[in-house]
């Protein structure tokens, strides 16, 4: 098959799991032992780049560190659960594209980022790929109706 499959993989596997697989527990039951487990090869990792770090424990970092690991990552991963349980592959493959074009605009309105003309490329190129899937799903379900 083509290399893109190999990419998507894990993904649709992932998806095919959460909407189709048996649920013994509800999602966020499991996510506090799935992100701990999820420490542990990238601890590993960062041990073996960089053996010695030298690290200054600061109020910033504690709270940084704490909003990351617990907060940001336990709510979106259990929002992107829920998400692929009730939403299409599609769909939900299109409000991930959407997420960059949200974040960027967002940061440049609330803390007036400056937009590079790459920046802006990407963008354009991210919301014609949009259009494009959007233009053949209404076609591919204009097709189907008839």
């Amino acid at each position: 098959g083509d290399h893109r499959d190999l990419h998507s993989f894990p993904t649709r596997r992932s998806s095919d799991l959460i909407r189709y697989g048996r649920w013994h527990r509800p999602p966020h039951a499991l996510l506090p032992w799935q992100l701990l487990v999820g420490i542990l090869p990238n601890l590993m990792l960062a041990l073996y780049l960089y053996p010695h770090p030298s690290i200054h424990w600061k109020p910033s970092l504690i709270f940084s560190l704490a909003y990351v690991g617990i907060l940001a990552s336990s709510l979106a991963y259990w929002m992107m659960t829920v998400i692929n349980r009730h939403l299409s592959v599609v769909t939900t493959s299109l409000v991930l594209l959407g997420t960059p074009v949200v974040g960027l605009l967002a940061s440049a309105a609330i803390v007036k980022e400056r937009i590079s003309l790459e920046l802006v490329t990407s963008l354009t190129l991210i919301v014609i790929g949009l259009a494009f899937v959007a233009v053949a799903g209404r076609r591919t379900a204009v097709k189907i109706k008839n």
